[in-house]
């Protein structure tokens, strides 16, 4: 998996995950904020309650407006998404998970 995610990101970092085991729990938590990036449609068939929905191609236009600064930002969609905008979002100064 390493050799993956070090392709997408197209350096050496090591991304911060949270174990997916702790995800029912962490929805809860007022120190996260679960961020689904997918079409409304799949989210409307299939999204973790309180989550924030992103349309993948909006993503950057909205960001500002739906994501809380001060919370831990846990990003779930399809990998190459959450690998883009783990990637964006950890430059522009959030604190952001991958699911492992």
């Amino acid at each position: 998996m390493s050799n993956i995610i070090k392709n997408i990101f197209k350096r050496d970092i090591k991304p911060k995950y949270i174990e997916s085991k702790h995800l029912k729990n962490l929805w809860k938590n007022i120190d996260y904020q679960v961020v689904h990036v997918m079409s409304r449609e799949e989210w409307a068939k299939n999204h973790i309650l309180f989550s924030v929905l992103i349309i993948p191609g909006e993503f950057k236009k909205v960001y500002k407006n739906v994501l809380d600064k001060t919370k831990k930002i846990i990003i779930l969609g399809e990998y190459h998404h959450m690998a883009q905008y783990y990637r964006f979002l950890e430059y522009h100064g959030y604190q952001v998970y991958l699911l492992n």
